[in-house]
Formats: structure tokens, C-alpha cells, sequence
């Protein structure tokens, strides 16, 4: 009985993780108005080539718990891109950059998680998870959502704007 029980259990939640939620649960997200942002480099050395890497941002969307389109406190949300190979060579070495701008106090972003390589013509999806704390005050937050190639040189910037509210 016991293998009986254990093979229907797995079957179960094998079935869960190959079904694809992650569509049902983006159908919610918010699409926020992004702006273009001017690219620039991350150290400060003369470039001499142009970079052979045509990185792309696509499709950012933000999703929080409550489907609200406000960070509120002690609320978890997430911020979700696509980067996309536009070039004729694979990229390596691939850092997505989601980060606030200026000094936001009590609202954690997950560290940045480089991805090995894009194919050529291909692309990737990217979740960055958002925490904010219990003590967030009322305002408004600007994220800046990048990526940067082996070299460290942004490729693709975008910025959006989200309000935050404080707890009860």
C-alpha cells in the first residue's frame, strides 16, 4: 500500500512542476511604462570596439502578491524580463541587473545570477524576486532593470516607476 500511495503521491507532484502555471500567473502582471536609458559603462576604460553582443530587454512585467501594482509592506513581488540575443554570435557571461534608483530603505532585491550563455537569435527569462520590509514608507520607488555583457558594458537599460505604501 505504501507503493501504491507513494507512486500516485510522486505522479501528483511531478504533474505540478511540468504543468505550466508560470503562464496563468503572468496573465495578472503588470506591464509598467518603461523609459530608455542612456547606456554606459560600468568601469571606466576607452571601449575600442563596439560591443559584438546585441543584448536586448523585452517584456518587463512586475507582479506583486496582492495584484495591486503598489509595493506594500511586508509584501513579496517580483520583476520578470526577457533578454534576447539579437546578434550573430553567442553571448557569455550574461548579468541581469535589477536595482533601485537612489537609496530605497526596507526593500531587498534578489543578487543578480549570471547566466553561461545565449544563443544567437535566442533568449532567456529572468525573475528577480522583491521583498519589502515591514516598516517601507508611503512614496514611490524607480527600478532599473539592465544587462550587462562579459565585459561588464550595458547593453540595455530600462527604467519604471512604482508607488509603495506603508502597513497598517
Amino acid at each position: 500500500i505504501g507503493n501504491i500511495v507513494g507512486t500516485i503521491a510522486g505522479a501528483a507532484i511531478g504533474n505540478a512542476l511540468t504543468a505550466p502555471r508560470q503562464e496563468q500567473i503572468e496573465e495578472d502582471a503588470y506591464i509598467p511604462e518603461v523609459r530608455e536609458v542612456r547606456v554606459q559603462k560600468y568601469k571606466k576604460q576607452p571601449q575600442v570596439q563596439p560591443p559584438i553582443s546585441q543584448l536586448k530587454l523585452r517584456k518587463i512585467r512586475f507582479i506583486d502578491d496582492n495584484r495591486s501594482h503598489v509595493i506594500d509592506a511586508g509584501e513579496n513581488s517580483k520583476i520578470i524580463f526577457e533578454i534576447m540575443n539579437e546578434g550573430r554570435n553567442p553571448v557569455y557571461n550574461v548579468v541581469p541587473v535589477v536595482e533601485t534608483v537612489g537609496k530605497v530603505k526596507h526593500l531587498g532585491i534578489s543578487p543578480s545570477v549570471m547566466i553561461e550563455e545565449i544563443l544567437p537569435g535566442e533568449g532567456i527569462r529572468y525573475t528577480a524576486s522583491i521583498h519589502a520590509g515591514e516598516r517601507l514608507k508611503d512614496g514611490e520607488v524607480t527600478f532599473r532593470v539592465a544587462v550587462a555583457d562579459e565585459n561588464g558594458v550595458i547593453c540595455d537599460s530600462q527604467e519604471f516607476t512604482l508607488p509603495t505604501q506603508r502597513g497598517n
